[in-house]
C-alpha cells in the first residue's frame, strides 16, 4: 500500500464513533488509497480523500475502542502540520443557492 504525505492534507476530521466515521467517509468527493506514516501510541484508524478541492484525513477509533477513553487526537509527531480541525458531525453549507422547491 501506498504512503500518503500527512504535509499535503490541510483538514483533520475526528470522528471518534464509527457512524460519523461513516458519515465523513461518505461526504468525501474522493478517497485516497495509501497509509500514513504512524507515531508513537497512535493506535486510530486514518483515512485520507478531498472534499471540495480540500486534502482531509478522517481519524476514528478502532473498531471495540470505546468512547471517551481517551482523545482521538493525530499524533503531533506525524501531523505536525497547523490544520483545520472539525469533530463530530459537521454540516455543510452548499455554495451555491438551493433551487426553491414547487409549490
Amino acid at each position: 500500500m501506498a504512503q500518503l504525505d500527512p504535509g499535503l492534507y490541510t483538514v483533520a476530521w475526528l470522528a471518534p464513533l464509527e457512524i460519523e466515521a461513516q458519515a465523513a467517509l461518505h461526504m468525501l468527493d474522493n478517497r485516497h488509497g495509501g497509509r500514513f506514516p504512524m507515531g508513537r501510541g497512535d493506535d486510530y484508524v486514518f483515512q485520507a480523500g478531498d472534499m471540495c478541492g480540500h486534502k482531509v484525513i478522517v481519524a476514528t477509533l478502532p473498531a471495540g475502542q470505546e468512547y471517551g477513553s481517551r482523545p482521538c487526537q493525530p499524533s503531533q509527531e506525524v501531523f505536525p502540520e497547523p490544520m483545520v480541525w472539525v469533530v463530530g458531525w459537521c454540516c455543510c453549507r452548499p455554495s451555491q443557492p438551493l433551487a426553491k422547491a414547487p409549490t
